[in-house]
């Protein structure tokens, strides 16, 4: 698996096999970087298990979602909350902001 884990995300999966070799876990669930046949990389969601037969780990088992554009939109959508904190709070005047119906105050400061 190394051949397609991003760099900054090999330490963290080395530790989650480690401790499933070893017994200490039967499953975990992971946020992981990993390279794609594109070259770019991709923000996977995963969820392994480990697979035992008479006591000895015989394989793993796994499902993975690409959150790579969720996570893009979570972090766009938190920085433009963040600009918006701050118009309001340096903004001499009442600054709102309503629904496209004016039906609701959205914001106001």
């Amino acid at each position: 698996f190394h051949r397609v884990m991003a760099p900054r995300s090999l330490e963290e999966c080395d530790a989650i096999f480690r401790r499933l070799i070893a017994e200490d876990a039967e499953g975990a669930t992971l946020e992981a970087w990993v390279r794609h046949v594109d070259g770019d990389e991709r923000l996977l969601d995963i969820t392994l298990a480990a697979v035992r037969e008479d006591g000895r780990l015989s394989g793993y088992m796994g499902v993975a979602r690409d959150i790579t554009k969720g996570r893009a939109a979570e972090i766009a959508l938190r920085d433009r909350e963040e600009r918006l904190r701050q118009i309001a709070e340096t903004v001499g005047e009442v600054f709102w902001i309503f629904s496209a119906d004016f039906s609701r105050t959205l914001y106001m400061s």
